[in-house]
């Protein structure tokens, strides 16, 4: 467990890196904000519809394949970006780089839970997450560190250095896991999602995912815009991501803990989500530095309790055979999450203003929390989740 979370956080460090130099270099070299839209846009839909047959992948091949191949495809993109300067390029090789975070994320995530005894569940996914997110809190600074002013080729390759060093860490250090390899074929992938989409459970994570990031989107779209309009400096709207980033990350591992002491994870999902769209809706009543600062680490907390919950509640509703398609399903919902929010929110707050789109966000995200509350609390095959899940707790 230790060294999956060193690697989980060189490979995010590595990877965000460069993801936030990656439009300023391509505007460097003429991109305009439209052609900036569509780089990130195909890196997103590349993660999205990659996810669900790539963690079917690491189901048939083993974990550790995938996870290596994800960490590779993203070396070799950050090391060949300094030489790409065609936009027709840059689209292509950012691509790649989401078919690397398609492939790495639902394969580490069902090594997790893999490894993790079932009565510890909560507390593996709480330390999983918070090397996670300790990563993306690093990999910017560090790499506009490196940078400096449009040294862009520096950080590009200072990422592709970190994750060289995290691919050696999974192929010296990373025990294997899960499943042997069989043979494969389109078919049983489809009848294996076909299994999936039967059960409530994974279903009702999915959708809590959506949610959740379809609202987190709104904050990482339009909060910098509004926090302008509202006369913060870009210093104070950085200090905002900063406290956000911080207060969903340090509240993981203790979160995972309870979760694991509670029993249900019920309650830490939908009462995650429904503080995480409130927050949301409710950013439109700061206008100060303090106000949205506190907005902005109420947001991070309640998003790291939620999708703790998420992650421990979806590796116990999948068996090691089938894990890696629904941790699949879980990295398309949070790419297609946050792709709509974009794609929705900003013809909203174009028309209606930033009140009428951080309101919309709130009530998706009340909605969905309805929608995964529902799905979590009825029965499916005579028993709820919730009773399921004490009486496996009691049995292990």
């Amino acid at each position: 467990m230790t060294v999956a979370c060193g690697v989980a956080f060189l490979q995010f460090v590595g990877a965000y890196m460069r993801i936030p130099l990656v439009p300023l270099y391509a505007k460097s070299h003429g991109a305009t904000a439209a052609d900036v839209g569509m780089i990130v846009g195909l890196f997103m839909l590349t993660a999205a519809c990659m996810a669900i047959p790539v963690g079917y992948l690491s189901d048939r091949v083993g974990r550790r394949v995938v996870i290596a191949a994800g960490v590779g495809i993203g070396v070799l993109v950050s090391a060949a970006l300094p030489s790409t300067e065609h936009l027709g390029a840059l689209m292509a090789l950012y691509a790649a780089a989401g078919l690397g975070v398609a492939a790495f994320t639902p394969a580490m995530m069902a090594y997790i839970a893999d490894a993790a005894p079932p009565a510890m569940m909560g507390r593996a996914y709480g330390w999983y997450t918070t090397a996670q997110y300790a990563g993306i809190a690093v990999g910017p600074a560090l790499g506009g560190l490196i940078a400096g002013p449009g040294e862009y080729s520096r950080a590009f390759l200072g990422s592709a250095a970190v994750l060289a060093i995290a691919l050696i860490g999974v192929v010296v250090a990373l025990p294997a896991r899960g499943p042997r390899a069989v043979s494969m074929s389109g078919h049983q992938m489809g009848v294996a999602l076909h299994t999936i989409l039967k059960q409530q459970t994974i279903l009702a994570c999915w959708a809590a995912v959506f949610t959740a990031t379809f609202v987190w989107g709104a904050f990482l779209s339009f909060f910098p815009l509004y926090a302008q309009d509202a006369g913060l400096s870009p210093t104070a709207i950085g200090v905002c991501f900063t406290v956000q980033a911080v207060a969903n990350t340090l509240g993981r591992a203790p979160v995972g803990r309870a979760i694991d002491r509670g029993g249900s994870r019920l309650p830490f999902i939908a009462g995650g989500m429904a503080v995480l769209s409130l927050a949301t809706a409710g950013v439109i009543l700061a206008r100060t530095p303090l106000g949205l600062g506190a907005a902005s680490a109420l947001q991070g907390l309640a998003m790291g309790v939620s999708m703790v919950a998420v992650g421990a509640a979806l590796a116990e509703a999948t068996t090691t055979e089938s894990r890696g398609l629904a941790m699949g399903g879980y990295g398309t919902a949070i790419y297609l999450g946050m792709a709509v929010s974009a794609w929705v929110l900003g013809p909203v707050i174009l028309h209606g203003g930033y009140a009428t789109g951080f309101l919309t966000a709130g009530a998706v995200g009340v909605a969905g929390t309805v929608a995964t509350l529902l799905l979590l609390a009825t029965p499916s095959r005579g028993r709820s989740y919730g009773s399921g899940l004490k009486r496996e707790r009691g049995q292990s």
